[in-house]
């Protein structure tokens, strides 16, 4: 335990063991969660809650330039916001609605989006 003795921390090894036994089942659990074996490896699925498949917007020059024209703080939103106004998109999903406060494409939270899909 050289790294602990650097530090000034005394443990012994039977607590790092306990450590181990009763955190590495709930690591599996939530690796399992967003990997799979497949090939002889783990590949990271992401979250799998909703099957809908979202194409990506395109992006220009003329784009780039309606982002810099929005009357947005954060360029990054404005281009998700110009890129949604080039996909044609209907919404936004996005945790922080107050940022697309002055979007012209509706912002929802991911848990409104969710509602709006099972309501259709």
């Amino acid at each position: 335990m050289e790294i602990n003795d650097e530090r000034g921390i005394s443990l012994a090894h039977t607590t790092i063991l306990r450590w181990v036994q009763r955190y590495i089942p709930v690591f599996e659990k939530r690796w399992r969660q967003t990997h799979r074996w497949t090939n002889g490896r783990y590949v990271y699925q992401g979250q799998r809650k909703v099957g809908i498949l979202i194409p990506g917007a395109p992006t220009t020059t003329e784009s780039l330039q309606y982002a810099c024209r929005l009357p947005m703080k954060d360029f990054e939103n404005a281009m998700q916001v110009a890129a949604a106004v080039a996909g044609k998109a209907d919404l936004i999903a996005t945790r922080n609605i107050r940022d697309y406060a002055k979007s012209s494409i509706r912002a929802l939270l991911p848990k409104q989006v969710l509602q709006a899909v099972k309501d259709l």
